[in-house]
Protein backbone atom coordinates (compact mmCIF):
# COMPACT_ATOMS: atom_id res chain seq x y z
CA UNK A 1 0.00 0.00 0.00
CA UNK A 2 1.09 3.52 -0.78
CA UNK A 3 -0.70 6.25 1.15
CA UNK A 4 -0.82 9.84 -0.04
CA UNK A 5 -2.53 13.03 1.03
CA UNK A 6 -5.37 12.58 -1.48
CA UNK A 7 -5.70 8.81 -1.73
CA UNK A 8 -3.95 5.48 -1.78
CA UNK A 9 -2.67 2.86 -4.22
CA UNK A 10 -2.81 -0.87 -3.56
CA UNK A 11 -0.91 -3.42 -5.68
CA UNK A 12 -2.34 -6.80 -6.66
CA UNK A 13 -0.83 -9.59 -8.75
CA UNK A 14 -2.46 -8.38 -11.95
CA UNK A 15 -3.10 -4.65 -11.51
CA UNK A 16 -3.07 -1.72 -9.17
CA UNK A 17 -6.02 -0.24 -7.33
CA UNK A 18 -6.44 3.50 -6.85
CA UNK A 19 -8.68 5.02 -4.20
CA UNK A 20 -9.20 8.76 -4.24
CA UNK A 21 -10.59 10.86 -1.43
CA UNK A 22 -12.80 12.51 -4.08
CA UNK A 23 -14.55 9.29 -5.17
CA UNK A 24 -15.85 6.21 -3.44
CA UNK A 25 -14.51 2.75 -4.13
CA UNK A 26 -11.41 1.54 -5.92
CA UNK A 27 -10.45 2.20 -9.55
CA UNK A 28 -8.38 -0.49 -11.27
CA UNK A 29 -5.14 0.67 -12.89
CA UNK A 30 -3.77 -1.66 -15.57
CA UNK A 31 0.00 -2.11 -15.83
CA UNK A 32 1.69 -1.34 -19.15
CA UNK A 33 1.46 -4.02 -21.81
CA UNK A 34 4.10 -6.72 -21.74
CA UNK A 35 6.93 -6.15 -24.10
CA UNK A 36 7.16 -2.43 -23.43
CA UNK A 37 10.74 -1.41 -24.02
CA UNK A 38 11.91 1.52 -21.88
CA UNK A 39 15.14 1.87 -23.87
CA UNK A 40 13.32 2.07 -27.21
CA UNK A 41 10.85 4.52 -25.67
CA UNK A 42 13.77 6.76 -24.63
CA UNK A 43 15.25 6.59 -28.13
CA UNK A 44 11.88 7.40 -29.69
CA UNK A 45 11.53 10.40 -27.34
CA UNK A 46 15.03 11.69 -28.22
CA UNK A 47 14.25 11.34 -31.93
CA UNK A 48 10.96 13.23 -31.50
CA UNK A 49 8.74 10.25 -32.31
CA UNK A 50 6.83 10.67 -29.03
CA UNK A 51 6.01 14.01 -27.41
CA UNK A 52 6.53 13.09 -23.75
CA UNK A 53 8.55 10.42 -22.03
CA UNK A 54 6.97 8.51 -19.14
CA UNK A 55 9.57 10.04 -16.76
CA UNK A 56 8.79 13.63 -17.70
CA UNK A 57 7.06 14.22 -14.38
CA UNK A 58 3.82 15.61 -15.77
CA UNK A 59 2.48 12.24 -16.91
CA UNK A 60 0.82 10.84 -13.80
CA UNK A 61 -2.42 9.48 -12.45
CA UNK A 62 -4.71 12.27 -11.40
CA UNK A 63 -6.77 11.75 -8.29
Amino acid sequence: MVYGTTGQIKATESAGLLQSDKASGWKEIQPPAEGSDPLQESIDWMEGKIAKHRSSGDIRWKL
